[in-house]
């Protein structure tokens, strides 16, 4: 019984989701101290307040996430997330050499990686019905080999030659799939939802979350 979720695609995308969305932030993050030492210039001793920098944003991109998500839903927050970090991902490659745009979209990345944790649970149990728990578990496993295949898809770069700015275009490319898996999630809803019978002494309602479709009965 624990297993019948897996039976349907949606927990399979926000697994997916989850995976893509971590592994984009780490094939870059994995190699940070060089990015910002051999890319944007700072010094070594520098690295410490970097990292507090990046840690700040983290925190704050957990808070500011659980703050608005009883305002949007979290496939919107998790979507539009994604989005920011894959841009943010690409000014690392284009304008690394920046040292101040270096430490802002540093923060906005990490931010964002933190941002999303929330909103994939939320999605994982919503979508694990009688298998709760390995629903979150599969959702750990799925963050953690974000974690691995982040770092080996960075370091193809540098095993190609390629100076350490070259780390966010996998990493964009990876985080784009996270964001790619969420937009199929809600297409799938969406797709499930107009094949849902409407019983009698319901309409057919609609509830935007990133154009997904709900039924809604009539308001009494």
């Amino acid at each position: 019984e624990q297993f019948h979720f897996l039976r349907s695609p949606a927990p399979w995308l926000i697994f997916a989701a989850t995976m893509f969305g971590n592994a984009g932030v780490f094939a870059w993050f994995s190699y940070v101290k060089p990015y910002m030492m051999f890319i944007s210039g700072f010094s070594e001793t520098a690295m410490t307040f970097i990292m507090m920098l990046v840690g700040l944003g983290m925190v704050l991109g957990n808070m500011l996430s659980g703050r608005i998500s009883g305002r949007y839903s979290p496939l919107r927050i998790a979507a539009v997330t994604d989005f920011i970090i894959v841009l943010a991902l690409l000014m690392f490659f284009f304008c690394g050499g920046m040292k101040t745009t270096s430490l802002i979209f540093a923060f906005i990345c990490c931010a964002g990686l933190f941002a999303l944790s929330a909103p994939l649970q939320i999605l994982l149990l919503q979508n694990a019905k009688g298998g709760e728990l390995l629903g979150a578990a599969g959702g750990q496993i799925a963050f953690n080999l974000g974690s691995a295949v982040g770092a080996y898809c960075g370091g193809m770069m540098l095993t190609l030659g390629l100076a350490y700015n070259y780390v966010a275009l996998p990493a964009a490319l990876l985080s784009f799939a996270a964001m790619s898996s969420l937009l199929l999630y809600g297409r799938y809803k969406r797709q499930q939802a107009a094949d849902t019978p409407v019983l009698a002494g319901e309409t057919t309602g609609v509830g935007y979350s990133l154009g997904v479709h709900y039924l809604l009965p009539d308001a009494a």
